[in-house]
């Protein structure tokens, strides 16, 4: 019969798996739960232990990059580890791709339910799962999990995962963009047990390695995550055996106890309320031409967050992501944004939210979806929608102010697959890691950082082009920043890579692209903040570049080579790249935040050096203007920017507009926007935007314009999909300050992404079919 767990069914094949309230365990499995009371821990002790465990966790990860050899595991760190419960309840996760072992907690509680009795759970064991509705994002995220026993009973759980280069499917790396289900990727494996009594079982390690490409690799993979829960097992019981199984299981409780005081105390400082986000994935297979939209909508009561994906679409193509993996990509932000002196112990904040995502869509898909790419698409758009969600909330309380952000770069994230012989006439297969060096979005008080790292990723590191020369047979032309990729605003979007190279030592190249965020911009700016750019991906075929390089010629551009650009699409399996072929990609860059004519002049002028910011964007953008000499023509500058206010409200607002006079006890909710005595106003003008139960943006001044015409990085989006993208401008109608700028669809309302205050009580942000 199926469980059913806050009314989703579940079998064991077609929904995700949601443990209920309480574990059914086979009484045969004793548990380990006696600890001693937190008033009772001597402080000293408990800074010790509560480091030493975290420490715990560094150790393992180092030793899985070492032992892997993978640059999946020592660049990209798209690994962790972590410690649980006995029962399956976050202590720390590692400090390394922050969502990497999110679906643990449910593949640990999974296992408590259905492999306690048979094969059951003992001493010396490990157990491997690739399954996205148990245990893992997507199944090149395998996770080996370990009991830890004291005294004949399960103490707690420690876990190692990581990205494997390629456990099979239709395309190598495993990345498969023509998937029109899980039949056509990876075999999902539910837990099963891999190393028995301390002995690695041969038979299940062949059954694993058979479906890859590149067995070696993954056997080395296999073993570095083993290698790592052994570490992270010996670690804890030589802390049990130094201060004693009741102090640690205390020091435990009191990690996740902390964590959970520490974010309801900020979160209490907040109004209750409603906020939402709503993003768009595009193009399902290859020549599909839709766009989909994604909606992450939280509610705040008291000292609980309930996120939904109410509005979301149903599962289509190979798009979806897991519901477990979504989840770790919303929790990733709420570490980041309550969380971060808490040394990334989730269990206490995992408490107090609740997911009520509605199963059979693209963020909650059931068997058989495709899921496998759903990391590069669904997992990291729920980081970048999670972080512009609990911004807008946060940006209510001054003191906490300070921590938001927009939303970064690689919001989704730029997957090509490489494959073929290399240079060494050996068989590869990879997924290129420009991604890596990221962008950060701008923040309620200070740029983001370009090519700065990932906010998922406290540790990333893109490989310079000489790593992946040497590992792979490519010669790169360039690898540098993308002018103008970064999105606009009074604190501006960090600006990510962009990479051209030609085959180098072989005959050709086999490449296949899942990507998403080509034509809609993935990563959408705050307050009048502008999206950063979308991925790209761009070919010249039959090009001369090779009598160029032998003239002495390193080309800059794609339109500097003989022959013509052709952009590729979103979805492309299996396609070559020949020798003389010129193959560019530029990874999506991160959101900016608050009204570009507001940004200070001469941080323009410093990105304009830098080559981040092009003279038309300085103008036509922050409508800065240079003088002869190339320094800050101060009056040409505030007359363009009169100019171009002028220009938005077109006719409209100015002196007709009605006041709301300041009150004591106003809300703030927005970087220009607060409610007072019922009415939204304008902080810098005192305009009336309408009664505060109604959207601001019906009262506001709008323009609509393409993405392109707006200076956003992005192909037409007629080449992929059949609707118009727009982007749509929101004006103060009095004194023309932008305050929101959405990426939408043709036809799409506009979005009420704030209802707090006299905006209760709350309902669905979706618009009614």
């Amino acid at each position: 019969m199926p469980l059913v767990r806050d009314g989703i069914a579940w079998d064991g094949n077609v929904y995700p798996y949601v443990p209920g309230p309480a574990l059914e365990i086979d009484p045969s499995l004793r548990l380990h739960t006696d600890a001693q009371p937190e008033a009772e821990l001597d402080p000293v002790t408990y800074e010790v232990v509560r480091h030493a465990l975290w420490n715990v966790n560094v150790e393992a990860g180092r030793a899985i990059g070492k032992i892997s050899g993978s640059p999946i595991a020592s660049l990209a760190h798209d690994l962790n580890t972590g410690i649980l419960t006995e029962d399956g309840e976050w202590v720390f996760f590692g400090p390394f791709l922050q969502f990497q072992n999110a679906a643990a907690e449910s593949g640990i509680k999974w296992m408590l339910e259905f492999r306690s009795r048979n094969p059951g759970i003992r001493d010396g064991d490990m157990f491997l799962c690739n399954d996205p509705w148990i245990g893992v994002l997507h199944q090149s995220d395998t996770l080996v999990f370990c009991p830890v026993f004291v005294e004949e009973r399960l103490f707690c759980w420690v876990v190692s995962g990581l990205h494997e280069y390629d456990i099979g499917g239709s395309t190598p790396g495993s990345f498969c963009p023509d998937a029109a289900d899980v039949f056509l990727e990876p075999q999902p494996i539910p837990p099963i047990r891999l190393v028995e009594q301390g002995e690695l079982r041969e038979d299940v390690e062949a059954m694993y390695l058979r479906g890859s490409r590149m067995p070696h690799m993954l056997a080395l993979d296999l073993r570095a995550k083993i290698a790592g829960c052994e570490i992270s097992r010996r670690r804890v019981l030589e802390f049990v055996g130094r201060y004693g199984a009741e102090a640690v299981k205390g020091v435990m409780r009191k990690v996740i106890d902390d964590a959970e005081r520490a974010f309801v105390q900020r979160i209490s400082r907040l109004p209750n309320g409603e906020w939402a986000e709503r993003s768009y994935l595009e193009v399902a297979l290859p020549g599909d031409r839709g766009a989909y939209p994604l909606w992450l909508t939280v509610r705040k009561e008291g000292g609980d967050l309930y996120f939904s994906n109410a509005g979301t679409h149903a599962q289509v193509g190979n798009i979806n992501g897991s519901y477990i993996g979504y989840k770790g990509g919303v929790m990733t932000a709420v570490s980041v944004l309550f969380l971060y002196d808490q040394l990334y112990a989730l269990g206490g904040a995992m408490r107090r939210c609740h997911f009520e995502l509605e199963p059979g869509t693209i963020t909650c898909p059931t068997h058989p979806a495709a899921v496998n790419s759903g990391p590069a698409h669904v997992v990291v758009l729920g980081v970048a929608q999670a972080v512009n969600v609990l911004s807008k909330m946060i940006v209510a309380d001054e003191g906490m102010r300070g921590e938001a952000m927009a939303a970064g770069g690689s919001a989704t994230w730029p997957v090509a697959s490489l494959a073929g012989l290399d240079q060494r006439g050996n068989f590869y297969g990879t997924v290129l890691l420009g991604g890596l060096a990221g962008s950060i979005g701008g923040f309620a008080g200070r740029d983001g950082l370009s090519t700065g790292g990932l906010l998922f990723d406290p540790q990333c590191k893109s490989p310079n082009v000489e790593f992946d020369e040497m590992f792979f047979p490519l010669l790169f032309l360039y690898s540098r920043e993308r002018p103008d990729g970064g999105g606009a605003g009074r604190f501006a979007g960090g600006t990510s890579l962009e990479q051209a190279f030609v085959p180098h030592d072989t005959d050709a190249v086999l490449c296949s692209i899942a990507a998403c965020g080509v034509v809609v911009p993935p990563a959408r700016g705050l307050f009048g903040g502008f999206p950063g750019a979308g991925n790209r991906y761009r070919m010249v075929r039959g090009s001369d570049i090779r009598a160029r390089l032998g003239a002495g010629e390193l080309p800059q551009s794609l339109e500097q080579l003989g022959g013509e650009v052709e952009e590729l699409p979103p979805k492309a399996a299996s396609f070559v790249q020949g020798p003389d072929d010129v193959y560019e990609i530029g990874n999506s860059c991160a959101a900016g935040w608050g009204d570009p004519l507001e940004r200070e002049p001469e941080r323009v002028t410093t990105d304009l050096a830098a080559g981040r910011v092009s003279a038309a964007r300085a103008r036509g953008l922050y409508g800065v203007v240079l003088g002869e000499d190339g320094s800050i023509d101060t009056a040409a500058t505030e007359a363009e920017r009169a100019r171009l206010r002028a220009e938005r409200l077109c006719g409209a607002g100015g002196g007709s507009v009605e006041r709301v006079p300041a009150a004591a006890g106003a809300l703030r909710f927005h970087e220009y926007l607060e409610q007072r005595t019922g009415r939204v106003a304008c902080r810098c003008c005192d305009a009336d935007l309408g009664p505060a139960e109604v959207n601001y943006k019906l009262h506001a001044v709008v323009r609509e314009r393409t993405p392109a015409e707006a200076g956003v990085l992005v192909p037409p989006a007629e080449l992929w999909i059949d609707r118009s993208v727009v982007l749509r401008e929101f004006f103060c109608p009095g004194c023309a300050v932008l305050l929101d700028v959405e990426v939408a669809l043709d036809g799409d309302e506009p979005l009420f992404d704030v209802k707090v205050g006299a905006a209760a009580p709350y309902r669905s942000v979706r618009s009614p079919p």
